[in-house]
């Protein structure tokens, strides 16, 4: 059983338990719970340890301080897997909603969804793809000023897709244990380079999945490094 459960959540009988997506290193789920209220849902993943599960923790929290656009909450988790063994890992809202809305990575050419298909630069199907990209450039900026950065090799930056309207598209970020500070906690097993040199890589990579052509990616460019610049601590966004 989980060692902790959304304080507002009641969870009853346990009626799903599906893959949603596959991260950097392990699988994202949905475990789906009816109750007398009705259904409740939230998505899990496995963390390597306790430790794991409680930095990807602060780095979220870390996050919605800064006001960026987040999942609503995180909570540590644990259970017995069919050997008996305990298993630790996060589980935090459901991006999906149910399945109703497609989680899409930015870097992605191509969403499908079971109303529509696009292909190509994903943010140009919102309504206002301009927007969208400045927010979200401006969003990685002020990830980068409060000390952390994505350190594998894609980038935790996501487009969601509501599938009755093709153009009601929001960002968000996820993979909160894709992310690290800028100093270097103990015992941290991977290798990284200089913080500014990292935050540079995220930035190309964010630019490679939101620009149509050269000139918006220097326009873009130019937007990251301004917000840099000025130090810019919290997000604009709501």
């Amino acid at each position: 059983m989980e060692t902790e459960f959304v304080p507002q959540w009641q969870p009853g009988i346990q009626v799903g338990d599906e893959f949603l997506g596959a991260g950097q290193v392990a699988e994202v789920r949905r475990r789906t719970f009816e109750y007398d209220g009705g259904t409740l849902a939230y998505a899990y993943k496995w963390m390597h340890d306790l430790d794991e599960a409680k930095r990807t923790v602060d780095v979220y929290e870390r996050l919605k301080e800064a006001k960026l656009p987040v999942v609503s909450f995180v909570v540590p988790i644990a259970w017995k897997d069919t050997s008996g063994d305990t298993l630790v890992g996060i589980s935090m809202e459901d991006m999906t909603a149910g399945g109703s809305r497609s989680i899409v990575n930015v870097r992605q050419k191509q969403v499908v969804t079971p109303n529509y298909t696009h292909d190509g630069v994903l943010a140009e199907a919102s309504a206002d793809p301009t927007a969208l990209k400045h927010r979200m450039i401006r969003d990685l900026a002020v990830m980068h000023n409060n000390g952390l950065y994505d350190f594998h090799p894609g980038i935790s930056f996501f487009l969601q897709f509501d599938h009755a309207d093709k153009r009601n598209v929001s960002h968000v970020i996820l993979d909160y244990s894709n992310i690290c500070y800028r100093e270097m906690p103990a015992g941290w097993p991977w290798n990284r380079g200089d913080f500014e040199t990292e935050c540079i890589d995220d930035a190309h990579k964010l630019l490679d999945g939101l620009a149509g052509n050269a000139k918006q990616y220097q326009s873009l460019l130019f937007l990251y490094r301004d917000t840099r610049r000025r130090g810019v601590l919290v997000s604009d966004v709501d």
